[in-house]
């Protein structure tokens, strides 16, 4: 976990954070009929998995949404992700409201 380092983005970083979030989609896709194929803009790091990435990124959105008023943090996870539901219940989340859908 040494090697994970949170720091603001740069302009620089924007083209492997942009296969950063096709990695998250791709990874998605499998929960989610609706995301269509090929590339879509909006952001799995499987090789850190288990590496206690997801509870820096939660410590750090918690202090500074603490630090800016921010008195709430919500979220959205697929109910069948059952590794983000673990990490996110292990950070301090817990179940609100259950969206559900159906197609016609």
């Amino acid at each position: 976990m040494d090697n994970v380092m949170i720091r603001a983005a740069k302009s620089a970083d924007l083209d492997i954070l942009c296969d950063f979030q096709q990695e998250l989609v791709d990874a998605e896709r499998p929960f989610d009929p609706t995301i269509k194929e090929g590339k879509v803009i909006y952001y799995d790091i499987a090789e850190y998995r288990g590496q206690g990435v997801n509870s820096k990124v939660m410590e750090t959105l918690k202090a500074w949404s603490l630090s800016h008023g921010v008195t709430e943090i919500r979220l959205e996870v697929y109910a069948q992700n059952n590794a983000a539901l673990k990490a996110y219940l292990k950070s301090g989340f817990k179940p609100h409201v259950m969206e559900m859908r159906m197609e016609c």
